[in-house]
């Protein structure tokens, strides 16, 4: 039997099919995606494309864990990371460690992993280091929107903007270039 539902009267297959939106839209933060393979970044554009993640930057880069440069320092850093590993836990902890050296602290990670499943102990180790959400196969676009939202609830409000307010009294009394003063000053920090 057929699950069909109806909308207004119509009936639909492809309603029940729809992932549900809450309509919450994630904030314009940048992700870098490192995947191995053509088909997860296939799946991540899909993610990219959910309503959700609208105001996001995308890079995509064809490459692992194991080949992580510099360039996630500083001012280059992702608000999130999110990384396909298909290597020995062993290998995992230290690519991570490494990683954790380079990283930028207010980097958040999601580790892809191909393994189905994995030691709690190894687990325990790698949010030591800095993962903040898995992803274990197999997983759809809709899992990846759901892990960013809880990243999202992880960063808070640490990476979005602050509002200021500078008013004068009457014209002339230096409000203008106090606010210009200030942002210069907060900005440097």
């Amino acid at each position: 039997m057929k699950d069909i539902t109806s909308l207004n009267g119509i009936e639909s297959e492809m309603a029940s099919a729809m992932p549900q939106w809450n309509g919450v839209r994630l904030p314009p933060f940048e992700v870098l995606a490192m995947a191995k393979t053509d088909h997860l970044i296939d799946l991540l554009r899909d993610a990219q494309k959910h309503p959700a993640c609208g105001r996001m930057t995308w890079r995509y880069r064809l490459q692992g864990l194991d080949q992580i440069d510099r360039q996630l320092h500083e001012k280059n850093a992702p608000d999130i990371l999110i990384i396909e590993a298909d290597v020995s836990p062993e290998a995992l902890i230290q690519q991570l460690t490494e990683l954790s050296l380079v990283l930028d602290e207010r980097t958040r990670v999601i580790l892809i992993t191909t393994q189905k499943r994995i030691d709690p102990r190894v687990m325990r180790d790698v949010f030591k280091l800095g993962v903040s959400e898995f992803l274990f196969p197999p997983f759809d676009a809709q899992e990846v929107v759901d892990a960013l939202g809880s990243v999202h609830a992880d960063i808070g409000d640490a990476r979005q903007g602050r509002l200021m307010a500078f008013l004068g009294v009457r014209g002339g009394v230096g409000s203008s270039i106090t606010a210009q003063n200030t942002a210069v000053a907060v900005s440097q920090f």
